[in-house]
């Protein structure tokens, strides 16, 4: 059994994974229809929470954006419970979403699913 990386209020959060990746395939000059996507799985002690970005010429998250997401809001999320912690997540990127400067919106996926018992 791993140790959990945070403790929230009714749950514990083990997992916060990352990862970027990009498929070409659009234009070779102006590179419209390539695809940035950020996919990042949070695992919480009840749910998995599964996020992907699709962007269109740049990634919509860093690496660094993730992790200033957790360290700096880390008293905030210590002190949620497990359905305010996914209903932050929500927020914050739907915010992120709409952040986007650039005329078309990133596409964006947020599953919530229950872990099953073994």
């Amino acid at each position: 059994m791993r140790e959990p990386m945070l403790k929230l209020r009714d749950c514990e959060l083990l997992n916060f994974d990352t990862g970027l990746y990009c498929y070409s395939g659009g234009c070779p000059t102006c590179e419209y229809g390539s695809q940035y996507v950020n996919k990042i799985t949070v695992e919480t002690t009840n749910h998995t929470i599964n996020i992907e970005i699709n962007n269109m010429y740049e990634h919509m998250l860093s690496q660094s954006d993730c992790i200033k997401l957790l360290t700096c809001n880390l008293e905030k999320i210590q002190n949620m419970t497990e359905k305010e912690f996914i209903e932050f997540l929500k927020e914050f990127f739907e915010e992120k979403k709409k952040e986007a400067d650039y005329g078309n919106q990133p596409y964006c996926l947020f599953e919530v699913e229950e872990k099953q018992e073994e």
